[in-house]
């Protein structure tokens, strides 16, 4: 998000070389940093419910994006705390495995947030979480 808004200042600097009419210019800064800004948040806004015919659903705004029956799969997850709490460095991720074939499919969780993710985890009845607390933030040296 920092990044989109780094990028589209970058541009209004890179573009006042180019174009002499401010309302254009700003006009295009503000298309580009807002573009950026939908390419990194909406994909990555999910929902994740349980229905009650037992499937486990994951949604990108209104579509489904996959659907899961939960008889044939396994659950575990994993978090990563901040130190400090802050919330864009907490990572969440839930690992989806095929009983049959084994095979593993890894969601991450952390649009959803910490409490989201708890209750998540309760819901499909995972024995234990593993959690990891940073000592330090990832964006701190």
């Amino acid at each position: 998000m920092i990044f989109s808004i780094f990028v589209g200042f970058a541009s209004l600097i890179i573009l006042a070389f180019f174009i002499e009419n401010d309302f254009v210019l700003y006009t295009i800064a503000c298309l580009i940093t807002l573009y950026l800004m939908y390419l990194v948040l909406i994909p990555g806004n999910i929902t994740i419910e349980i229905t009650d015919d037992g499937y486990l659903t994951i949604k990108n705004l209104s579509s489904v994006k996959k659907s899961y029956c939960l008889d044939d799969k396994e659950f575990t997850s994993y978090m990563e705390l901040s130190h400090d709490n802050l919330i864009s460095d907490n990572y969440c991720k839930l690992n989806i495995i095929d009983k049959k074939s084994n095979d593993e499919v890894s969601v991450d969780c952390t649009m959803l947030g910490i409490p989201a993710f708890r209750e998540l985890i309760r819901d499909l009845k995972i024995a234990g979480c593993r959690v990891k607390r940073l000592k330090h933030s990832k964006n701190k040296k």
